[in-house]
């Protein structure tokens, strides 16, 4: 037994996290609303100085190739070593025990902590798959082996991606494209892993290699939940101050502010035939603006001055006003191997002509309103309860849809099949 205690996975850490998750049962109680309890698990975490990350997205894999799949965006990574999602509910499925350790056995990550805060007696479930038991790392490995063969170079302490043009100001409608380049400060470099959240303001219509400076790809750029991802090498190295790695297409789709960010494990691989990553002085993407668009001039016959001024104060009044709803929009089901392991997921998208598209947020069954991004992985694999997604726009109205319609939640009512409307 000692023997096992001392071979303990994250030994320390995983005591910090289970005394944290005592801590806050302790003070909250069983009855609480599972955000709440994930506000008190911040606090905690941050008086014991534990480093954390609230839902970072991880990239998920295929076991049989280590294709990039899909992301998933657990509750916390804590010191960027474990995994802890959060529950409260009276009782725990094993089925949602069973979904954190498929995402451990398609991911990077090892250790993982279930936490459910609601039940009589507090539950903390510690899952586990190692690294080595997942072939597909094993394959990623060998990739990378492949391209390093060829590699050899100097020492490095930075490099910078970025792209060009900086993003400004579009129309919604504009199409345009931007080049993702890297400056290697005068250093050879051998591969790149960049990842790039895009947000739900902007369409992609295409990624393209044209130009690229990237001579082997390990898997081709794609961009899946919401994710541009670029993996590829250069055999022999190369040092430049303004390398294409690829230009991208976007079509400005809604309203608002954004911004193109990379991911914190995005990275450069320094040629020195042992893979050694460079620090990234670009940690953040540029900041953009989407705005309406123009509407068309009408040419009308003059009027008399009095009703001219009349009707322009009436308009201004009305402009500042934003008393209207975001665009109609529909809840699609989901499901494709390539994103979230195969699991039924929803997407959805609404528009706003006045202020802009805020945020989603959606409500499974008697669950809280959560805010969440398209596409959103289903709790509810059955697809036996009610999903309410809530577009808001920057003024504070939403727009609310519902899955299934009225006339197929009352056959589950008749039939029995499960009780929340």
């Amino acid at each position: 037994m000692k023997k096992f205690v001392e071979n303990l996975l994250h030994k320390e850490l995983s005591y910090q996290i289970h005394g944290a998750a005592i801590e806050v049962r302790k003070d909250f109680g069983p009855g609480h609303k599972e955000v709440l309890y994930q506000k008190a698990l911040v606090e905690e975490l941050k008086r014991k100085n534990i480093v954390f990350e609230r839902e970072k997205s991880i990239k998920i894999y295929s076991p049989k190739d280590g294709k990039y799949i899909g992301l998933y965006r657990p509750d916390f990574i804590v010191d960027d070593k474990i995994i802890v999602e959060t529950k409260a509910e009276k009782f725990v499925n094993r089925d949602e025990i069973k979904r954190v350790y498929d995402y451990l056995r398609n991911g990077e990550y090892e250790l993982a902590y279930f936490i459910n805060f609601a039940s009589p007696k507090l539950f903390v479930k510690r899952v586990i798959f190692t690294n080595d038991r997942k072939p597909f790392l094993r394959n990623l490995l060998v990739v990378i082996s492949l391209i390093l063969v060829f590699f050899s170079g100097l020492q490095a302490e930075a490099a910078r991606i970025y792209f060009e043009p900086q993003p400004t100001i579009y129309k919604v409608g504009d199409s345009f494209v931007l080049s993702l380049l890297v400056d290697t400060e005068g250093q050879s470099i051998n591969a790149v892993d960049i990842s790039i959240l895009v947000p739900q303001l902007l369409k992609i219509k295409n990624i393209s290699k044209s130009g690229s400076m990237v001579q082997l790809w390990v898997s081709e750029p794609s961009f899946y939940g919401g994710t541009i991802n670029l993996t590829g090498g250069m055999p022999g190295g190369t040092t430049t101050s303004k390398g294409t790695i690829a230009k991208v297409t976007f079509e400005a789709a809604a309203v608002g502010e954004g911004n193109l960010a990379f991911t914190s494990d995005s990275s450069v691989l320094l040629n020195d035939g042992q893979g050694t990553k460079l620090g990234l002085q670009t940690v953040g993407g540029p900041v953009f603006q989407v705005i309406p668009k123009p509407k068309e001039v009408v040419t009308v016959s003059p009027e008399p001055k009095s009703k001219q001024t009349s009707t322009a104060v009436e308009e201004k009044i009305e402009e500042s006003k934003d008393n209207k709803k975001p665009e109609r929009f529909e809840i699609l089901i989901g499901e494709d191997p390539r994103v979230f392991d195969g699991q039924k997921f929803i997407s959805f998208f609404s528009t706003d002509k006045d202020t802009g598209i805020d945020r989603y947020e959606v409500k499974e069954g008697r669950g809280d309103y959560k805010i969440a991004q398209s596409p959103f992985l289903l709790f509810d694999q059955e697809l036996r309860t009610v999903l309410k997604v809530r577009a808001y726009d920057v003024a504070g109205n939403y727009r609310e849809s519902v899955y299934p319609n009225i006339l197929k939640r009352i056959w589950w009512w008749i039939t029995g099949l499960f009780d929340v409307l």
